[in-house]
């Protein structure tokens, strides 16, 4: 079998002795043929460990990118309520954008129930009474000289609303009983 030079075939030894019969220019040729096939067989576990390594290090961004993907879906559902679609027309920056939507019209329904109880805490002790009935006060009932003839007339609170604790019992009842003698008039 021919050989070129540099090339190491695994009968090598035994075409170079069959040559020339001198075992010595047989290992002076093969040595540095066996200095190359030790510097190559050193490159490719080398180039072997590189590619594991290499490997490795996408298997861990891999697995970072779908621990991430967990993170920002359960996130998304959490403040959404709907499960994120992830497709390659819909990604992390559309999700992002889609919760920052929902947490700003959450916080402006926030802001206007707020504004809303804060009116309701400024209206609280307002008397609030029943459709088609007129609220008097007590002191306007004093004044047309009807206050007793509609505390006779009315015994119980019937229409009277429910109102807040600091709101004293004879207020609600003079109101109750100016709007059923407000009621009664009228039929």
């Amino acid at each position: 079998m021919p050989c070129r030079a540099g090339e190491y075939h695994p009968f090598a030894a035994c075409l170079m002795f069959k040559a020339c019969h001198n075992s010595e220019t047989v290992r002076a040729n093969l040595a540095p043929l066996q200095a190359e096939n030790e510097r190559l067989r050193a490159e490719v576990e080398e180039m072997q460990r590189r590619l594991d390594r290499e490997e490795s290090d996408h298997g861990r961004t891999i697995d970072q990118r779908d621990a991430a993907e967990d993170a920002l879906g359960r996130m998304f559902q959490a403040v959404t309520g709907r499960t994120a679609e992830w497709s390659s027309a819909w990604g992390y920056v559309d999700a992002i954008e889609e919760v920052e939507e929902h947490v700003a019209t959450l916080a402006t329904e926030r802001d206007q129930l707020a504004a809303a109880l804060e009116a309701g805490r400024r209206n609280a002790g307002v008397l609030v009474p029943p459709e088609g009935y007129a609220l008097v006060s007590v002191e306007a009932l004093r004044a047309w000289g009807k206050l007793d003839e509609v505390r006779e007339c009315c015994r119980y609170l019937k229409h009277a609303t429910p109102q807040p604790a600091h709101v004293d019992d004879e207020a609600l009842r003079d109101a109750a009983m100016a709007n059923e003698r407000t009621r009664r008039c009228e039929t």
